[in-house]
């Protein structure tokens, strides 16, 4: 067999890899206007985007108020009743209040008086923006999703959709609709359409607390991007979505939003002319197919359990019970452990090979890391001009060339460390390097997740269930009983299961932290495992099925 052979399988691996990658970011193909009725057409939403985003369209202000009855209008044309909630929203997480006026339309379904499936989005822009994406695009979804429902059998449950007011004023009226409509009582699932830019794949990057019903959900449903790692990073942020107030009805949430294009985002660049048509599309069809899945199904319920999820190629979404975190974790790290040790004691070269690939992963990433910085802080004098939240406005060429350099320091690292190792070893190596750093992110987010909800959580007002349920996360309400809706709770909240106790203004961590913790190993472990895979293929594909040499054996020259 000649040298070249390994050489092309490593190129036709990182092409595959490549093209998956590329293929994650695709967003579907538009559907035409005369697409059938009863699916989403983001060219049918597109009209009630020009309309909603012909201009900027403040809370309180005349355009918004016109966009208010362009809505109005589309949905008595679906042969709906909408109704306008007018109350005075007083935010829960910022020092705001004000008159809103909140959207607010019933679906009837087959069974009367049941629970309700929420949709929601917000109406309102921000002043210097027209809004199609934020969240011009979220209403138009709404509006187009009931047009479909309206245009097939009824489901079984209701759908109730909310177009909120003043949600870039501070959530307002979303915590209008959650304290005072009586619509709120029957919510049992609640979804939740955003935007912080104008292009991208449809992102679920939120859930509420207890989310393994809904997770098992999306894992049923086509071309869906989640990730239970972005949640876990979202509810460490200090961002806010309305689904921030609609969570706090206590039911399960999902919250989706596309990212692509920030520098958009809040801009007079955030019109229909850089409105990805794709991501709308991805927006709606996801809406609608979840709208049925749960209208028509069994809804889901307020469980305890969370769920890890992640995105497969070939497969779609993966989701199972968080308690399988820790028996996945012990043996993906007892088989890497295992092969490590095995093939250390059959050879002492591969020990020394492992340490090498070990170390030469490592200072790869910092020296391309650091490298890939310093260039980038080169450009940013030449091109000085930037975003108005701060961002470089290159990109691009540029982005690509920054990656191409690291991925240069990495080749160069692995030339470099092939003298004195086989490449076996130094696969296992770097296999041992994934695990570790899994394992630490996996430990080290839970502990941030819970502390930030926790800081939240003191000293303000929580919503609680009559029976004692809780309504909102970094609450416990068992210690109030029947005493009414709301009340500060003294002296701990919970979130998933663990009591967090507060004292003089310090956070005491309950055992459960670390069992939680422990249990969150696979959070990491998860989001690599396609990584932990591919260079297990690496591996073998050099190691026997290339180059025909023996798996873990100690002749170095045959398997270089």
């Amino acid at each position: 067999m000649t040298r070249s052979a390994p050489l092309r399988t490593l190129a036709a691996l990182v092409l595959l890899v490549g093209a998956l990658i590329v293929r994650s970011g695709l967003t579907p193909a538009p559907l035409p206007e005369t697409a059938p009725a009863g699916e989403f057409s983001s060219s049918r939403a597109l009209r009630h985007v020009r309309a909603i985003a012909e201009r900027p369209h403040p809370s309180g202000s005349a355009d918004h108020a016109r966009v208010r009855e362009y809505i109005m209008a589309e949905l008595r044309t679906l042969g709906l009743e909408p109704q306008v909630q007018e109350a005075t929203g007083v935010g829960t997480r910022y020092p705001a209040a004000g008159h809103v006026k909140n959207i607010v339309v019933r679906v009837r379904g087959r069974v009367a008086g049941g629970k309700a499936v929420l949709i929601a989005a917000h109406y309102d822009g921000v002043g210097a923006a027209p809004a199609a994406g934020d969240d011009g695009s979220g209403s138009a979804a709404l509006l187009e999703t009931l047009r479909a429902l309206r245009a097939g059998a009824p489901l079984e449950h209701d759908v109730t959709a909310l177009f909120t007011d003043a949600e870039e004023s501070g959530l307002l009226g979303a915590a209008a609709f959650v304290r005072e409509h009586p619509w709120a009582r029957d919510v049992a699932l609640t979804m939740n359409f955003e935007a912080r830019g104008t292009t991208g794949r449809s992102l679920m990057f939120e859930t509420g607390a207890g989310n393994l019903d809904v997770a098992r959900v999306l894992a049923t449903l086509n071309d869906v991007t989640a990730s239970s790692l972005s949640v876990t990073i979202y509810r460490s942020l200090p961002n806010d979505t309305d689904l921030s107030e609609l969570s706090l009805l206590g039911t399960p949430a999902l919250n989706f939003a596309f990212v692509d294009g920030v520098e958009r985002y809040h801009t007079f660049h955030d019109d229909v002319a850089h409105l990805d048509a794709g991501s709308l599309q991805h927006h709606g069809t996801q809406l609608l197919a979840l709208t049925k899945t749960f209208g028509s199904g069994p809804l889901p319920r307020p469980v305890t359990s969370d769920a890890i999820l992640f995105n497969s190629p070939f497969v779609g979404v993966l989701a199972y019970p968080e308690s399988y975190s820790v028996p996945i974790a012990l043996v993906v790290a007892a088989a890497v452990i295992g092969l490590a040790v095995f093939t250390a004691r059959s050879d002492k070269k591969w020990a020394r090979g492992m340490l090498l690939g070990a170390v030469a992963m490592l200072v790869a990433t910092a020296l391309g890391g650091l490298a890939s910085s310093q260039l980038a802080t080169t450009i940013e004098k030449v091109h000085t001009a930037t975003t108005w939240d701060g961002q470089p406005s290159w990109s691009g060429a540029y982005a690509l060339a920054l990656a191409m350099l690291a991925l240069a320091i990495a080749a160069g690292a692995w030339a470099l460390a092939r003298r004195w190792a086989t490449r076996d070893a130094l696969h296992v190596g770097a296999l041992v390097v994934w695990v570790g750093i899994a394992c630490f992110t996996a430990v080290k987010l839970p502990v941030g997740e819970l502390s930030v909800r926790v800081a939240r959580a003191r000293g303000r007002a929580c919503r609680c269930g009559r029976d004692g349920d809780a309504r909102q996360r970094g609450c416990d309400c068992r210690t109030l009983g029947s005493h009414g809706d709301r009340g500060i709770v003294p002296g701990a909240g919970v979130h998933h299961g663990c009591r967090l106790h507060t004292a003089a203004g310090r956070t005491r961590r309950h055992w459960c932290r670390r069992a939680r913790a422990a249990a969150g190993v696979v959070v990491g472990a998860a989001t690599r495992v396609a990584w932990g895979r591919a260079s297990l293929a690496i591996g073998w594909a050099y190691c026997g099925g290339v180059t025909g040499t023996r798996c873990g054996g100690s002749d170095d020259s045959a398997s270089r």
